[in-house]
This record gives C-alpha cells, sequence and structure tokens, in this order.
C-alpha cells in the first residue's frame, strides 16, 4: 500500500503510488481512517477513475497540474 499523507491544505497526496490501482486502495485507506461515509469513497474513487480515463491511463508518477486543469475546463 503506498504511503498516504495529507498535506497543510487537506489535501491528498500519493507519495509512491506505483499504479493508479495502489492509488485507489490508498484512497480508500484514507477515507477509512477519516471515517467517511461510503458514499464519499464511492465518489472519490469514481472520479479518480473517471480522471484514470481522461489521462489515458498515463502513469500517475508523470501526471502534472494541467490534466487536472483541462478535467476541469471541460
Amino acid at each position: 500500500m503506498p504511503h498516504v499523507s495529507v498535506d497543510s491544505k487537506k489535501a491528498i497526496v500519493f507519495e509512491n503510488a506505483k499504479g493508479w490501482t495502489e492509488a485507489i486502495h490508498g484512497l480508500s485507506a484514507l477515507i477509512k481512517i477519516k471515517h467517511y461515509p461510503p458514499k464519499t469513497l464511492w465518489a472519490y474513487t469514481h472520479w479518480t477513475k473517471k480522471f484514470q480515463g481522461f489521462a489515458h491511463n498515463k502513469d500517475i508518477q508523470s501526471l502534472s497540474s494541467v490534466e487536472v486543469k483541462d478535467l476541469c475546463n471541460i
């Protein structure tokens, strides 16, 4: 499982996730630790998978803020 940390703005940071599946597992673990509702886990997982498709399954470590901005500007 990847090392998961939360920065000062409460944004989730996946530092060592080797792929999308590992990142989603880390996201799931963090959401469960924080006792968020199951619907939150579903929504975050859903949007992470949508972003993965939007990024054409590009390696997670090579993504930049440009891809995130592009998704938000659709």
